[in-house]
């Protein structure tokens, strides 16, 4: 049974189609890349699945059940969601951010500051230095680290990253990648991931779904997307330099 699946999901806006007509499922473990260039639906699609956005049509299952038959702030507590503006509160601490979900989600506090520590350390922050620290005393990177430690805090089995790499550096931004893949894989997470760059889906994804227009051109792995695109549209999306992507994707499955 897959984690999360779309069933003929549609979304309009007025008169205009934002997601038309969608299907695809992600399994337990697995990370799914959903790219396309702007306006396509993807975060649309994203914000579908915690019910910041109500689809029109069809179905959306998480763990075998209809979405729709949990409240949005239900479902928000138990999916991790990474924006690229990361958004930790700046009167906050980091242990304060990390640990807000399962504060209201009523957890001991001694049972917090663990996991507090716990998830620094697997973002390879030093929890001694950083646990009193505010948002405004770190890097850019550091601040996307404890972002993603805050998604995980409530042991969801799902999070949700949107554009959750694209504000940093190169080297920041390939480190935190593979650092965030260990991570994943040590905790067992399903992965939704919204991208424009093609590279960042062939080195995160183990399928990538090409949305153009509100609708699905394309869902494959990524050596098929490499070696098949699809159409014209899909091919186009790869026109990062092919010997970068190939290396990436080389590495990953080697």
């Amino acid at each position: 049974m897959p984690v999360l699946s779309f069933t003929d999901v549609v979304k309009r806006y007025g008169g205009q189609t934002a997601v038309d007509c969608i299907s695809f499922a992600a399994g337990a473990g697995e990370t799914l890349a959903l790219i396309g260039e702007s306006g396509c639906g993807k975060t649309t699609t994203l914000k579908m699945i915690n019910r910041l956005i109500e689809p029109d049509a069809g179905e959306i299952d998480l763990f075998g059940e209809d979405i729709a038959s949990h409240s949005g702030p239900e479902l928000r507590r138990r999916i991790g969601y990474v924006f690229q503006e990361i958004g930790l509160f700046p009167h906050l601490s980091v242990a304060e951010n990390i640990g807000i979900t399962p504060q209201l989600l009523g957890w001991p506090a001694e049972r917090i500051s663990e996991r507090v520590d716990t998830l620094l350390d697997m973002m390879r922050l030093d929890a001694k230095r950083m646990r009193g620290a505010l948002p405004s005393e770190l890097s850019g990177g550091q601040q996307q680290r404890v972002g993603i430690a805050r998604a995980l805090a409530a042991e969801p089995q799902l999070i949700l990253m949107d554009e959750a790499f694209g504000a940093l550096d190169p080297l920041t931004r390939d480190e935190l990648r593979r650092d965030f893949k260990q991570v994943q894989k040590d905790l067992g997470l399903t992965a939704i991931l919204v991208t424009h760059d093609m590279t960042e889906a062939v080195l995160m994804a183990d399928r990538i779904v090409v949305m153009k227009h509100g609708r699905i051109v394309q869902d494959a792995p990524p050596s098929t997307i490499l070696n098949a695109p699809a159409d014209a549209y899909v091919a186009g999306l790869l026109d990062a330099p092919q010997r970068e992507i190939r290396a990436f994707a080389a590495l990953k499955e080697g």
